[in-house]
C-alpha cells in the first residue's frame, strides 16, 4: 500500500501524533462513557496523558509487556473518538459504505494506527514534554492548542475535540498544520474511487497480515 505507507513515513509527526495523541483500539469505543470530565477539555486531555507518561517513565517498568500495554492503551486511548475519526477520514464514502463495511473498516483502521504507532508514542515520552496553550469551546466542539517538545524540535499540536457523553474526546489531530484527518481521507478516497470500499478494506487486511508475519 505505497499510498498509506507515504502517510506514515511523514511522522516522526505521528509520535508526535500525540505524544498525547491515542489511536484507539476498537474495544475502547465502548467504554468511552467511562472518561469523566476534568475541566473542561485541556485539563481532562492534559490530565490523562500526564498519567499515561507517568506510567511510562516509572523506575524499571517493562514497556514491552502485554500487561503494561494493555493498561496503557485502557488509559491512553479513553480520551479518543476512534470512531469519529474513522468517520471523517472516509468522507462522504462513509455514507456509501455498508453498516459491515463501516464495522470492517472501523475495527481495521484502529488496529493499523495502533500497530503502527504505540510504540512511538511508548519510546517518545520519557525524552518529550507537552506544553498546552488556549483551549476554545464552542457548543459540544472545541479546540486546544499545545506544543511538544523532542530531541530539541518543537512541534505544534492542535486537537480538535468534541463533547460526548459528558466528556471530550479528540477526533482530529493537526500537527504543524497538517490534519491527521484529512491525510487519510486523501489516500482513502483515491483506494475507493479505483477499487470501491471493498478495496480499501482489503488493503488494511493485507496491511495489517504483514505486520504480524
Amino acid at each position: 500500500m505505497k499510498n498509506l505507507n507515504s502517510i506514515q513515513k511523514k511522522s516522526k509527526t505521528f509520535f508526535i501524533t500525540l505524544v498525547g495523541l491515542t489511536l484507539l483500539s476498537v474495544s475502547v469505543f465502548t467504554t468511552q462513557a467511562l472518561a469523566k470530565e476534568v475541566s473542561g477539555p485541556k485539563g481532562h486531555i492534559s490530565k490523562v496523558i500526564d498519567e499515561a507518561k507517568s506510567m511510562v517513565t516509572q523506575p524499571n517498568v517493562d514497556t514491552s509487556s502485554k500487561e503494561f500495554r494493555a493498561k496503557f492503551e485502557t488509559h491512553l486511548f479513553s480520551i479518543f473518538d476512534f470512531e469519529e475519526m474513522a468517520k471523517r477520514s472516509l468522507g462522504k464514502n462513509w455514507k456509501l459504505a455498508s453498516e459491515q463495511e463501516k464495522k470492517e473498516f472501523v475495527d481495521l483502521f484502529s488496529k493499523m494506527l495502533s500497530k503502527t504507532y504505540l510504540n512511538r508514542v511508548i519510546n517518545g515520552f520519557p525524552n518529550s514534554t507537552i506544553e498546552y496553550g488556549d483551549e476554545k469551546v464552542v457548543g459540544k466542539k472545541a479546540s486546544l492548542k499545545s506544543k511538544v517538545v523532542s530531541d530539541g524540535e518543537n512541534v505544534k499540536v492542535f486537537y480538535r475535540l468534541k463533547r460526548k457523553d459528558n466528556a471530550w474526546f479528540i477526533y482530529d489531530i493537526i500537527i504543524e498544520n497538517v490534519s491527521l484527518v484529512a491525510n487519510y481521507r486523501s489516500e482513502f478516497a483515491g483506494i475507493v474511487r479505483k477499487e470501491k470500499m471493498s478495496g480499501l478494506i482489503s488493503k488494511l487486511a493485507d496491511k495489517l497480515a504483514q505486520s504480524e508475519d
